[in-house]
C-alpha cells in the first residue's frame, strides 16, 4: 500500500502495482489520478481503517 499526495506519486505507486491511498495536500486528484487511487482519505488519520479495508478485500482498484 502507498499512501500519496501527488500525481507523480501515485503514478508510480500505481505502477509499482500498489494499493494506492491519496491523502490530498496541495491538489485535489485529477481525472488520470483519480483512477489510480482506490480511496481518497481527508486525513492521514484515517489511513488505518483504509489499511483494515484493503487487509478485508472490501477495496479494489478503480473503488
Amino acid at each position: 500500500m502507498a499512501v500519496e499526495d501527488s500525481p507523480n506519486g501515485i503514478r508510480a505507486a500505481y505502477g509499482a502495482g500498489c494499493h494506492v491511498v491519496m491523502v490530498p495536500d496541495l491538489t485535489q486528484p485529477d481525472e488520470e489520478s483519480q483512477n489510480r487511487i482506490e480511496r481518497k482519505a481527508a486525513s492521514i488519520r484515517d489511513i488505518p481503517g483504509v489499511v483494515r479495508e484493503i487487509s478485508r478485500g472490501k477495496l479494489q482498484y478503480g473503488r
